[in-house]
């Protein structure tokens, strides 16, 4: 029971939002949205995104000293997308299971997977610190504020004991991909995954404008880094309710109604469609790669876990 209550809890803000908001501009904003417009852009944003992705995670990858062809990592990457239906992070799990499949020692994939994890708050942090520092204050509360300025303190922390190589942390298995980085590496793979995540941030906008949510695109570019990173907090599967709540808070001023509650109506029906045609194309992309994926597994020859890990006592 406990496993489903992100679930309830994701359900239960969108049922509270639904409330909230006059029953037939709702309707109307669900009934006559650019439904084929949207779904078409989500499949090509998730198609471009994958590429993005992969070429992110193969980099991080080469930060830990894991070799893995661009294009089979492509395949399992696309397959581990039905994870990510939970939470992005999850999906990132598939990319840790599959390098123990090839070899790698448990323990050394899972601190992989870590910095896999950082490494996309990260970028969501930068993306989020540049928006605050740049003066966008549009509708956020200062519990946001606080959110990014912890993030982007606790990244530089971290980097801070990368380079220092304290000698307890050393000793800890589990940190062995992340002082086999380094500061150098670690900046590295953020500079490849700050190309997928500024492609989320531009194909978010590009969506609410399709929706006819008019968001000036400098204003678009300073609020949805501070959504990503909040949609990316593990309290709902994917987001849910989360990604909605924060997009009718800090949109709804730019939607078209007569009223505020109007206007709140029809960025709660975008959020909600882009959400399920979001959740039915990566759950497509997964299926259709799985049986690549399996046969990338089944051809995969085993290599060794990086010296590094074989260092740390």
């Amino acid at each position: 029971m406990l496993r489903l209550w992100p679930w309830f809890l994701g359900a239960g803000i969108i049922v509270f939002l639904v409330r909230r908001v006059p029953v037939r501009a709702f309707r109307d904003a669900m009934s006559h949205g650019p439904h084929l417009e949207m779904a078409s852009f989500v499949i090509a944003q998730q198609l471009v995104g994958l590429g993005l992705d992969s070429f992110a995670t193969w980099a991080n990858l080469w930060a830990v000293r894991l070799t893995v062809p661009l294009r089979r990592l492509a395949v399992v990457r696309a397959a581990s997308y039905l994870l990510a239906l939970v939470h992005y992070s999850l999906g990132q799990g598939g990319i840790g299971y599959y390098l123990h499949r090839r070899g790698t020692k448990a323990i050394y994939a899972t601190g992989t997977v870590l910095m896999m994890i950082g490494i996309n708050l990260a970028a969501l942090g930068v993306l989020s610190g540049v928006s605050l520092l740049l003066g966008s204050q549009h509708g956020l509360p200062p519990a946001i504020g606080w959110t990014v300025a912890a993030t982007c303190a606790g990244f530089v922390l971290y980097l801070g004991l990368i380079a220092l190589r304290p000698a307890p942390l050393l000793r800890v298995q589990l940190f062995a991909p992340l002082f086999e980085a380094g500061v150098r590496r670690h900046l590295l793979a953020l500079a490849a995954r700050l190309p997928h995540t500024m492609w989320f941030v531009v194909a978010q906008w590009m969506a609410l404008r399709i929706w006819g949510i008019h968001v000036p695109f400098l204003q678009g570019m300073l609020l949805l880094p501070v959504l990503g990173l909040l949609a990316s907090l593990p309290l709902t599967p994917a987001g849910l309710g989360v990604a909605q709540a924060s997009q009718v808070l800090l949109f709804h001023s730019f939607a078209p109604g007569a009223t505020m509650e109007q206007r709140k109506a029809y960025v709660l029906v975008y959020s909600i469609v882009v959400y399920v045609y979001g959740v039915i194309t990566v759950a497509g992309i997964g299926l259709a790669a799985l049986p690549a994926a399996r046969r990338v597994q089944a051809e995969t020859v085993p290599e060794p876990t990086p010296s590094a890990d074989a260092r740390v006592t």
